[in-house]
């Protein structure tokens, strides 16, 4: 099966003819499925840190397979040949810069053996987040989708160099002897930027440096399928959304083991949160109202979205900032920028991680808190690229419809945001928030009120850490019926006191 690149999805539901109808040991069976496929790919991050790329092949890839596949943004190594003298030359290119560095520093490396020296300089930082994972109905063989936003750290003709990285794995896998294994891996960003400096604007090019001429040299062989998978990200792209979303192993299933329906339950929850990752990706506002919100009517007329000021309340009042705001003003941009298409230039990504689900003890709502380290960069009138930070934690209140979970209150706190390549360290401490960007699309919401105060930074534990708990009351929602004043840590100065 081929790995597909769409801007949208609808939700899978069981109606759609997937066998759900499997005994607790089958489905405790696909829990370990999906938890070993996230181990593979978690295993193959950490062989990428330790530059183990000799060893991944055989580590983690399927043996004797004739589609195996690795890609990249510019092409795809295809067959085991070409993927093994694809990590060879990487592994080859490490030992030189090693050899070039041990030259440079000999107090430090200089009586190291080779083998000790391997990856110095090297920092191939690629964390995954939002795992959503389809296993087949046979269960030998599964496909799966990870936010991949890292780091890496590398040596070039012109010296040491850092870049940001924001992007997405692929891949498909096989079951082969019991245990899972990489099928196919594509491997695409859509930023990889260097360090201290905004993806938005050009990035001024670097003097080559005396001992490091052997690095120009050293080449990495082309893909043997050259067609290009997915473009980098310039002010004139046209908008690139995420890669298809698959359909998750758990969604809407329901088991006669009450442990094992909160089991399902909660990696449902966790997956309502990845696919809300992937919509924003995708610029997917609507679609995520409508597919991960609640639909009952009395819970479309209770549900809040807040952010630092207040809250929208009822889904009506919630479309009409999130969606159809939104909407004009990514219009207005069009004409003023004179772009091709609306949100030509723009890239968003909100990655969900560090995730906390409480699930109610009568398993009807739950209660989770998740932290972002996210960006969004919007095309200018100039030609170059807005690129912002944003560090902000999700709570959500989630209620259960008939099988499917959704999202009834909603709230961002925003810890930060600044530009791409300024030190956020320098930022003033009292920021005016009547020009801060997120305050100004916020607008103006139904209940105003200071939910969390970011002046200090993590000052307060507004929205609280979900704790466990029996079942739902107003006093415990995220909506503003649950309000209540922070408890107030670490503020020895006496300031900062803006709540009421």
């Amino acid at each position: 099966m081929g790995i597909r690149h769409i801007q949208r999805h609808n939700i899978w539901k069981p109606e759609d003819g997937y066998n759900m109808n499997y005994t607790t040991q089958q489905w405790m069976d696909r829990w370990d499925d999906q938890r070993e496929i996230k181990n593979l790919m978690g295993k193959y991050a950490h062989c990428l840190i330790l530059n183990w790329e000799r060893r991944i092949f055989n580590m983690l890839w399927a043996q004797d397979a004739d589609s195996v596949s690795l890609g990249f943004n510019h092409g795809r190594y295809e067959g085991a040949g070409a993927i093994k003298a694809y990590y060879q030359a990487v592994h080859d290119r490490s030992g030189l810069i090693a050899s070039i560095l041990q030259e440079k520093f000999p107090r430090q490396l200089g009586s190291k053996a080779e083998e000790e020296i391997h990856g110095v300089g090297v920092l191939r930082i690629r964390p995954l987040y939002c795992p959503v994972i389809e296993i087949s109905q046979d269960g030998d063989s599964a496909k799966g989708l990870w936010c991949c936003q890292g780091a890496h750290a590398d040596v070039y003709k012109y010296g040491p160099s850092s870049s940001w990285t924001f992007g997405y794995y692929i891949a498909e896998f096989v079951k082969q002897n019991s245990e899972w294994r990489i099928l196919k891996l594509h491997c695409v960003d859509d930023i990889d930027s260097r360090c201290g400096f905004s993806w938005g604007k050009p990035v001024p090019q670097l003097q080559n440096l005396p001992g490091f001429e052997a690095l120009s040299d050293s080449k990495i062989p082309e893909p043997n399928n050259k067609r290009p998978l997915r473009e980098h990200y310039s002010p004139t792209r046209p908008f690139t959304g995420a890669p298809a979303i698959p359909d998750a192993w758990c969604a809407g299933a329901k088991v006669d083991d009450p442990e094992l329906q909160r089991v399902i339950d909660i990696e449902a929850i966790k997956n309502i949160m990845y696919y809300r990752s992937y919509y924003i990706a995708n610029d997917d506002r609507a679609g995520e109202l409508r597919d991960l919100w609640v639909t009952g009517k009395d819970r479309k007329e209770t549900a809040s979205f807040g952010r630092n000021w207040g809250w929208y309340v009822g889904l009506d009042s919630i479309r009409s900032y999130y969606v159809d705001a939104h909407d004009k003003s990514l219009e207005d941009l069009k004409k003023a920028t004179g772009a091709s298409g609306v949100n030509q230039g723009c890239v968003y990504s909100h990655p969900a991680t560090t995730g906390i689900v409480e699930l109610a003890a009568d398993g009807a709502t739950a209660k989770g808190m998740w932290y972002a380290i996210a960006q969004e960069t919007a095309v200018k009138i100039d030609g170059t690229a807005d690129a912002r930070w944003y560090l902000e934690k999700i709570a959500v209140d989630f209620v259960k419809e008939g099988d499917d979970w959704k999202i009834w209150h909603l709230v961002i706190a925003s810890d930060l945001n600044c530009e791409a390549g300024e030190d956020y360290s320098r930022q003033p401490v009292y920021v005016d928030w009547e020009k801060d960007p997120v305050k100004r699309e916020f607008g103006t919401p139904d209940i105003k009120q200071l939910i969390h105060d970011s002046t200090f930074n993590w000052w307060d534990d507004s929205p609280p850490p979900p704790e466990p708990y029996e079942s739902f009351s107003d006093e415990l929602s995220y909506g503003p019926e649950g309000w209540k004043n922070p408890k107030i840590r670490h503020l020895r100065a006496k300031e900062g006191g803006r709540y009421k």
